[in-house]
């Protein structure tokens, strides 16, 4: 080989070398840049996950509550996300945690209340991701007694409850609050209702609204600062103007006193 033929040589390797070489830094940054973090910094790595079912006049609509596990410093943040539906197909993204411009200071999880509307009875295939970084997938049925949800996997998603049994529309259910003087009151009141209805637990379960766990009944929400009955019932149709009645009559004579009463139906109307 002639000595120009060798540097004609010399300089196309070195051309070949520097286009490979440049290629390498090229695909290292792509490479980089797939692992660098594609969550923001203000998305949480955990969030509780639990269901519910709105019950109103209109109608009957479930949602998927997702909430921080962490607190966060406005009491009104909320979480971004998006959501679509193809088919049994629900794909669920969290975008972000929102600080509003409005905060209400004071400690409290983040909250994102993700409406899917009313359900038909059947199965749905349900993926949860934070902004594409980690997924997660699920199983969700909804029959007629109950709504289920079997997580594949938990990246990040900690479920709370598995099952949301379904109230019966007969269903009516709440309690009565008093301070310690008008205990004789609120006794009296407790059994005019069971007069009205008929006193009955459902199965042990989560049911949104309530909770009822070795035939002991918890409402969701329910007052901490005073003496408490709470009962569950069935009520007829032509018993709910009864109800109403008696429990305005017991509002109207003691609210000043300290006497609270709340009651919900499984139709959406309230008490």
């Amino acid at each position: 080989m002639t000595n120009t033929s060798t540097i004609n040589y010399l300089l196309q390797l070195r051309s070949i070398l520097i286009v490979v070489l440049l290629s390498c830094l090229c695909t290292a940054c792509d490479f980089q840049s797939l692992k660098d973090p594609i969550l923001l910094t203000d998305v949480e790595d955990e969030f509780f996950l639990d269901m519910w079912e709105e019950i109103t006049p209109q109608g009957r609509y479930f949602s998927f509550l997702i909430q921080t596990i962490d607190d966060q410093p406005c009491s009104n943040s909320t979480i971004e996300y998006e959501v679509s539906k193809s088919g049994i197909n629900f794909d669920i993204s969290l975008q972000r945690i929102t600080q509003p411009s409005d905060c209400v200071e004071g400690l409290y999880p983040a909250i994102a209340d993700i409406n899917l509307g009313a359900l038909p009875p059947q199965y749905f295939s349900v993926k949860i991701d934070l902004r594409d970084a980690v997924v997660n997938r699920a199983h969700f049925t909804v029959s007629e007694d109950a709504y289920l949800i079997d997580m594949q996997t938990e990246y990040g998603i900690k479920p709370l409850h598995s099952q949301l049994r379904r109230i019966e529309p007969q269903q009516c259910w709440g309690y009565i609050s008093f301070p310690d003087e008008l205990s004789d009151i609120a006794r009296e009141l407790d059994e005019k209702i069971r007069s009205i209805a008929n006193y009955r637990l459902p199965t042990d379960g989560y049911y949104g609204y309530f909770t009822i766990a070795n035939g002991n009944l918890a409402l969701k929400g329910q007052p901490e600062d005073q003496a408490l009955r709470t009962l569950a019932l069935d009520i007829a149709e032509d018993q709910k103007e009864r109800l109403s009645s008696l429990v305005d009559e017991y509002r109207t004579r003691y609210a000043d006193q300290g006497l609270e009463i709340s009651f919900r139906d499984g139709e959406g109307r309230t008490y």
